[in-house]
């Protein structure tokens, strides 16, 4: 929906903080997800009667982990999954915190960030949805 993903940032702005916020696509390409956060946060800064504080270059999306489709698995999200029960005890969902997951660890071995840099994973919930794939938990 791209609401989580604008309304963090929206809110990093207006704080003036310079933090990036990075989404993985689920559900459209990145071109559509990037237009929808920044038509989100000028939705919320037109109801917060403030200045637009979102411009294009601050929305980062990715799309790289959203094949083969909404709620499909690939081997890179059920790995994701796997190393962050394992090493973390965190459970992952395969739609939403999967993907995100996956994609962090895709951006951590193309070296995005150097080892002096922090990088934050934010779980936005949907743990339940990981009793949706019996397969899976089997594993």
């Amino acid at each position: 929906s791209a609401n989580t993903h604008a309304g963090l940032l929206f809110g990093l702005r207006v704080l003036g903080s310079p933090v990036r916020v990075y989404g993985m696509c689920v559900r459209r390409s990145a071109e559509l997800q990037k237009q929808r956060v920044l038509d989100k946060t000028n939705q919320l800064a037109s109801m917060m009667k403030v200045d637009v504080c979102v411009t294009a270059d601050d929305v980062h999306v990715d799309d790289c982990m959203l094949q083969p489709g909404y709620g499909q698995l690939n081997d890179y999200v059920k790995e994701a999954i796997s190393l962050t029960a394992e090493s973390e005890g965190v459970l992952l969902d395969p739609t939403y915190t999967g993907k995100a997951m996956a994609g962090l660890l895709a951006y951590v071995r193309d070296g995005m960030w150097s080892e002096d840099q922090r990088v934050m994973f934010l779980h936005t919930g949907g743990t339940p949805a990981l009793f949706g794939y019996p397969e899976l938990i089997s594993e």
